[in-house]
């Protein structure tokens, strides 16, 4: 079930519960942060119905502000991790695999180096972070295995992303999209010929 580090039991198992009542499953362990006492991560959590998440997600609210929510029958595979300080919203019916991240804030390198190097000293890394940039993916989206969603990145509707891409930029509803950074190769709504699935 995990130790202290993964954060509060009680509140574990209120983010487990919040799936299993919906007729879905949080696998264990899981890892929510530890903000002293009185807080309570599972309240800024939301979760849909028919929602199953694979082993070892760690959902890391860096805020109090923060807010995930995770739309009804969407299925995660294992190692999820989300870096949430302000909004991630994931639509209903969108399918992830392994070791996907989300990250709607990231580690502020740029600054700690500019500061030291501004003052003539050697960078030291710091727990500074960029300001949070809220993310959405869109409903019956699939993302590959070791999916990067990077902050204020909008994914649309009906896409499929590849796996190992870094999603950098905005993508519309139902684009096909691979590669570092992601690109968009095609459309989840024509075939192999290029032909509009939907005229079939």
């Amino acid at each position: 079930m995990g130790n202290a580090v993964d954060g509060p039991l009680a509140e574990r198992w209120r983010v487990a519960k919040m799936a299993l009542d919906g007729g879905g499953w949080w696998r264990q362990p899981m890892r929510l942060p530890r903000r002293g006492r009185g807080h309570r991560p599972s309240s800024q959590i939301s979760v849909g119905r028919e929602v199953f998440i694979g082993k070892h997600a760690w959902v890391n609210l860096t805020s109090r502000e923060a807010r995930l929510v995770i739309g009804s029958g969407t299925t995660i595979g294992n190692h999820l991790t989300i870096g949430c300080g302000t909004s991630i919203e994931i639509g209903d019916g969108v399918m992830m695999s392994d070791r996907v991240s989300i990250l709607d804030q990231l580690h502020d390198f740029r600054g700690w180096v500019a500061e030291a190097l501004a003052a003539g000293r050697d960078p030291t890394c710091t727990w500074a972070l960029t300001e949070p940039e809220p993310i959405r993916i869109g409903d019956g989206t699939w993302l590959g295995i070791g999916v990067v969603v990077m902050p204020g990145v909008t994914i649309g509707k009906g896409c499929a992303v590849g796996a190992n891409a870094v999603v950098t930029k905005d993508l519309p509803d139902f684009a096909v999209a691979v590669g570092v950074p992601a690109r968009i190769i095609g459309s989840a709504l024509r075939d192999e010929r290029g032909d509009d699935i939907r005229q079939l």
